[in-house]
């Protein structure tokens, strides 16, 4: 991998300050330009008290979760801790039963107990639990509590919409139901193709200049662009620190704020950086 490639997605895994300084080089465009990052994120953030420093601040910081989501994002942050800790010995300080009752308060109620029942099994079996055992059950509870279909968010809105809709409706004559059912589909349906028009107007390419034939059209449309195969527009784009999201500059992909989501594969980039299954007996371009 070319260095300013590495530059690159440097900048796509830092934040905040780091991110700020990375952003800086990336129109450098030479090759020292990705060890002069490393060599000022050593210098700058990889002190292993600063970093345990960082992470004793965030974790003591941390609110009490109340959704799945918080949880999930609790429970990746205490894998990505323990991880750190292999290699960071302040972090040590984690493991003990203080410092891992804190982190348990930080739970939901509904977790919070599961893990005292959890933690007294791990001590009638081990004599006693850790942080990585605390570790992996928050990672069993988050995955639990994030699930699409019993969930416990879940399992309340459905129970909502059988209590304000469900009750009712069977009152109803048969006949009503149909028709109203009819009703909802086809407003839907004119609701959603009335929406997507709106997203297609705000999306219709604006008389900009094209990076690459500096004629007034997006890069997206640009014939040359398309001319070229999906593994050299995504080299084009990387060299050029584009935004794979929109063909922007000035912000990478995770800063975007139009976030277009391609809908085959569902990841961040515009359609003409998918690269497509090919076909029997073709190439792709």
């Amino acid at each position: 991998m070319k260095p300013s490639h590495k530059l690159y997605y440097l900048g796509e895994y830092t934040t905040e300050k780091a991110q700020t300084m990375i952003n800086g080089l990336l129109g450098l465009q030479t090759e020292d330009a990705y060890l002069r990052a490393r060599n000022i994120l050593k210098d700058r953030f990889g002190d292993p008290f600063k970093v345990y420093e960082s992470y004793r601040q965030k974790l003591w910081a941390w609110p009490v979760c109340s959704t799945a989501t918080e949880l999930q994002e609790f429970s990746d942050f205490l894998v990505m801790t323990e991880e750190t800790m292999k290699t960071v010995k302040y972090l040590k300080e984690f493991d003990n039963f203080s410092a891992i009752r804190q982190l348990a308060a930080r739970l939901p109620t509904y977790y919070t107990n599961k893990w005292r029942d959890t933690a007294k099994k791990v001590e009638s079996k081990s004599g006693e639990y850790t942080f990585h055992d605390f570790v992996g059950y928050v990672q069993e509870a988050a995955s639990d509590a994030t699930h699409p279909v019993f969930s416990h968010e879940a399992l309340a809105a459905t129970r909502k919409e059988i209590k304000q809709g469900g009750n009712r409706d069977s009152k109803r004559p048969l006949t009503e139901r149909k028709r109203d059912s009819n009703i909802r589909v086809g407003s839907t349906f004119a609701t959603r193709t009335g929406n997507e028009e709106r997203v297609e107007s705000k999306s219709s390419p604006n008389k900009v200049k094209c990076f690459l034939c500096h004629k007034p059209h997006e890069l997206e449309h640009c014939e040359e662009f398309l001319k070229k195969s999906v593994t050299e527009r995504k080299e084009y784009a990387r060299a050029k620190g584009l935004c794979f999201a929109c063909l922007a500059r000035g912000h990478m992909t995770r800063q975007c704020e139009q976030k277009k989501k391609f809908r085959i594969c569902k990841k961040p980039h515009v359609t003409a950086l998918h690269l497509y299954e090919p076909l029997p007996g073709r190439m792709d371009n």
